[in-house]
């Protein structure tokens, strides 16, 4: 991660919190993170825990459809919103 100079990692909250807790566990330096976001499943508390501590941003959810009828992003003040644009 470090050396592709990753800023932004995007998935399931729950693979994101699985690779989350190997970083804490191994102690780990993942670099820069910017961002994270997560989707497709529900993003749990104790997910969103892990993954905050080992990257040092919060995950913020993203919900969009595969029939491309609706696109939601949450914002800075974890609230969900439209994109208007999709």
């Amino acid at each position: 991660m470090r050396r592709r100079r990753l800023s932004w990692i995007h998935g399931y909250p729950s693979v994101i919190a699985m690779l989350a807790s190997y970083i804490l566990d191994s102690s780990l330096d993942p670099g820069v993170i910017e961002w994270v976001t997560v989707g497709a499943e529900n993003l749990t508390h104790g997910q969103a825990e892990v993954i905050t501590a080992a990257f040092g941003v919060r995950p913020r959810q993203h919900y969009g459809l595969a029939e491309g009828v609706a696109n939601f992003s949450e914002c800075v003040l974890g609230t969900l919103h439209v994109d208007e644009d999709f």
